[in-house]
């Protein structure tokens, strides 16, 4: 479902109207939601939940940083 999100997004790209730029952000408003209710989230929950307290900042830090390269 994302994949068709991401496909719209890309295809407004091709023009330049007001039409365009509203299914732009229609588009980017639907991914957002589908991925709010799928499973993406669930690894901030899991990272701040499993480390112990001491470890926290540095456990979120080192998941925020790796989903950030990708990893």
């Amino acid at each position: 479902m994302m994949l068709l999100f991401n496909i719209g997004l890309a295809s407004t790209g091709f023009s330049n109207t007001a039409a365009s730029g509203k299914a732009a952000v229609a588009c980017l408003l639907m991914w957002v939601i589908c991925y709010g209710l799928s499973a993406g989230p669930l690894g901030f929950v899991a990272a701040g939940e499993t480390s112990t307290p001491r470890l926290r900042a540095q456990t979120t830090s080192f998941n925020l940083g790796c989903y950030g390269l990708g990893l």
